[in-house]
């Protein structure tokens, strides 16, 4: 049996207890000290609050508390062994000031006003020896500590009980079982009859609110199914959580006046699509039908000129034959006459018919070419329908602003930025309808910021006024960057973007191959002499396959894709093309060395363009052997080696300046072979002969030279071909050292690795490099025919 202990009577939210039938009368308790509602107030709200002789005992009536052993607890009246002096409606007295003071924290606290069945509610706490209550039967609904429940489980008649262990948030809670009441002693916010009767348990209320389950579960689900999860009374739960919810309220009526003014703005803009749309039918209507009558007016023109041509001919041809009659008149009377003369023998009128038949017909035939008709029947109608369609696609364009969920960003700023190295991302914007957008002047919103720190990085955005923008940024340090792009207040497709810098590559450890590909012949993925490579950020290889006459493109992992070019001087043909390079639409440069000139193709081998002849004059080049791109504008510099300087053109093949004439000082050059540019402009050129390299300033005017001929660090013998990392460092083929130079811009060796020979990490004369989308350097191994990357 389970009993009140009054220091634990109120300690938080009470729930809803149980009766319980009251112990046999004890021959102790007439020996019990009796105790005023006084003290019992202090009790309550003190639990060290010592229970000792009360000085007021003999004025009230007394509540029996037994001291030395578990407290006998709350009694019926009505039991014989209770005096008139044992005054229980004290002690309630006591409790119901206690719970209208926690006004906003308690819930209902009922209690039964029949005491026919004996009983009084009560909250068990302790097991009937005192210890603190860890079990419950579920079949006789009395709680039990560790040491009792035994013999109850050892009991035949009580074996098959299913006994429940109690986590200790509810120990003080099991055995509590709702019962109907006929009178509310205290009430607050909450209403009982609003509480849910378990569907698992049909004569349990809910009365707990698990938190990891967001559900609202009885005692018994509680002390079970839930016991490992945090539960809270209803009350607590409604304490706890209603200033979330207050806060939430406060939100959601932010929120709901927001909605109210994008509702407005959605419905003003329906409004103003819908005038809009009728004002372009108008104007579409109005264009069309202004060349309605202009074609009206061109029909009419055309159709006069007809009827003209017509009349004027009918007019020459009326003359015509008038003529022809009359002629014809004057033949019949002549033949007439000379028939009549011959029949009647007449010689004067024969004579006479002779000299004038002779002389009609002689006139007559000396004009025998005009006897067919002076004018034609021709009416020829050209409709030129190619042309008219051109006319018509053109002849009234339709323009609509971008819609930010159709337009894209592309370029290799989303997929491989760099510390401290320029990325560009293109914008390329479309209308409502999927159709590439025409025009610029769009506004946009575009923010980096770093995710580590929070840190905002400047971007500079270019209007290409072709319905595309350039976001150029370059990124400070390493690690995840969010990239924001909006039109309108609106985020375009794959906004807010997720770019994962990287702070390049560590040459401490450099030098390692991870594999290579390609072997001397002429079949597809075979070399012969091979010189150039670049990388798209598609992921393709390109390599000028020099003595094979053609380019050949391999993913990034070795795998040959196609091939495209043969030998001879017509476009799209080669002879001995030497360095490629890649524009940012992805098109192929190529230097056709031997031809004298630079072609321009498609990833697919398409021909587009090409520009110089064999020469020395402006725009002739003399075996060029090398290109590069500007990854910006586009701008293509050529290494004229013939002419020794160096060439600059835009990006459609018009030249803009050179650089350099032969000479072996500074601004001179002897044999320029590989080119590259850097994220600031610089043009960087290895000089083959002369065994150094010249860093030229973007304006064209200054020059410095890097290293000089050895084999030491920084020197160099006959470099090649350069390509600049993601750092912004020189990648320098030093061809007959059989090696490759790291260094820095400012001349400072960093690191080099490679030695003569066949195996891996082995060269024989290195001819270029490039540095892939991945951040691995791809090298021409000339000498053995093959591609090797590290």
């Amino acid at each position: 049996m389970a009993y009140v202990d009054l220091s634990k009577l109120y300690s938080g939210p009470l729930p809803d207890v149980h009766v319980a039938k009251p112990p046999p009368p004890s021959p102790m308790l007439a020996m019990q000290p009796t105790y005023c509602p006084c003290c019992c107030t202090q009790y309550l709200y003190n639990p060290d609050y010592t229970l000792g002789v009360c000085p007021n005992c003999t004025s009230s009536g007394p509540v029996a508390v037994s001291q030395g052993q578990p407290p006998l607890g709350l009694y019926d009246k009505s039991d014989s062994v209770f005096t008139d002096s044992f005054m229980m409606t004290d002690m309630l007295h006591v409790v119901n000031d206690v719970l209208r003071e926690q006004d906003d924290k308690l819930r209902e606290f009922p209690i039964s006003e029949s005491h026919q069945n004996g009983t009084v509610l009560h909250k068990p706490v302790l097991c009937s020896c005192g210890q603190e209550i860890s079990c419950y039967c579920t079949e006789c609904g009395l709680s039990y500590c560790g040491d009792c429940v035994v013999p109850h489980k050892q009991d035949p008649s009580t074996m098959h009980h299913q006994i429940i262990v109690a986590p200790r948030s509810f120990k003080q809670y099991i055995g509590i079982k709702h019962q109907p009441v006929s009178k509310r002693l205290y009430s607050t916010s909450f209403d009982e009859s609003d509480y849910r009767i378990c569907e698992q348990h049909k004569d349990e209320k809910v009365s707990f609110f698990c938190e990891a389950c967001t559900v609202v579960v009885c005692r018994l689900c509680a002390a079970t199914k839930h016991q490992q999860h945090n539960c809270m009374t209803l009350q607590q739960a409604y304490v706890h959580f209603r200033p979330t919810v207050e806060e939430l309220m406060g939100k959601t009526h932010v929120e709901i006046n927001m909605l109210d003014l994008s509702f407005d703005a959605s419905e003003k803009m329906m409004h103003n699509v819908t005038r809009n749309k009728d004002k372009a039918i108008a104007d579409i209507k109005k264009v069309f039908q202004a060349h309605r009558e202009a074609v009206t007016q061109r029909e009419n023109e055309v159709i006069e000129q007809v009827v003209s041509i017509a009349s004027v001919r009918l007019e020459s041809l009326k003359k015509e034959k008038e003529k022809i009659e009359s002629n014809l008149s004057s033949f019949k009377n002549l033949s007439s006459i000379a028939e009549k003369a011959l029949k009647d023998g007449d010689k004067g009128q024969i004579l006479v018919s002779h000299l004038t038949l002779s002389k009609k017909l002689h006139k007559c035939l000396s004009v025998a070419f005009g006897r067919n008709p002076i004018e034609d029947d021709s009416f020829v109608v050209k409709s030129n329908d190619e042309s008219a369609q051109e006319a018509l696609k053109s002849l009234c364009l339709l323009t609509t602003a971008p819609y930010p969920a159709l337009c894209t960003a592309v370029g290799e700023g989303l997929h491989h930025p760099r510390v401290n190295r320029l990325c560009t991302v293109v914008l390329c914007t479309k209308d409502r309808a999927g159709q590439a957008c025409l025009e610029g002047g769009e506004r946009l919103f575009v923010q980096l910021k770093s995710v580590s720190g929070g840190t905002l990085l400047p971007v500079d955005i270019r209007d290409n006024q072709d319905g595309s923008y350039s976001i150029n940024f370059r990124p400070h340090v390493k690690g995840e960057h969010q990239l924001v792009i909006a039109i309108r207040g609106q985020h375009i497709q794959g906004s807010p973007f997720t770019l994962l810098v990287d702070g390049g590559r560590e040459y401490g450890r450099f030098g390692h191959m991870s594999h290579a590909f390609g072997s001397e012949g002429s079949e597809g993925g075979q070399f012969c002499r091979p010189w150039g490579i670049a990388a798209d950020q598609h992921g393709n290889i390109i390599i000028g396959d020099r003595s094979n006459h053609r380019i050949q493109v391999f993913d990034l992992n070795g795998k040959f894709k196609h091939s495209f070019g043969t030998e001879g001087i017509r476009p799209g043909q080669f002879n001995r093309p030497a360095g490629v390079a890649v524009t940012r639409e992805g098109s192929i440069v190529v230097a056709d060395k031997d031809n004298h000139r630079i072609q321009v193709m498609g990833i697919d081998g398409t021909f587009l363009f090409m520009f110089g002849s064999k020469g020395g004059n402006d725009g002739q080049m003399i075996y060029p052997y090398d290109v590069a791109v500007h990854k910006v504008d586009g701008r293509i510099a050529v290494t004229d080696t013939g002419n020794h300087r160096l060439l600059i053109f835009s990006y459609d093949g018009i030249l803009l300046g050179k650089f350099g004439y032969k000479g072996y000082l500074c601004g001179h050059f002897d044999s320029p072979r590989g080119i590259a540019f850097n994220d600031d402009g610089h043009i960087i050129v290895s000089d083959f002969n002369v065994h150094h390299i010249l860093v030229i300033h973007p304006d064209g005017t200054t020059a410095r030279i890097l290293g000089m001929q050895g084999s030491g660090n920084g020197q160099f013998m006959r470099p090649q071909g350069i390509a600049v990392d993601y750092m912004g460092n020189f990648i320098i083929a030093d061809t007959r050292n059989n090696r490759i130079v790291i260094m820095h811009p400012s001349g400072h060796f960093i690191a080099k690795f490679g030695v003569p020979g066949t195996g891996p990490g082995q060269f024989d004369r290195p001819t270029s490099v490039a540095v892939l989308p991945d951040g691995r350097i791809a090298i021409v191994d000339f000498g053995n025919s093959r591609i090797q990357i590290f």
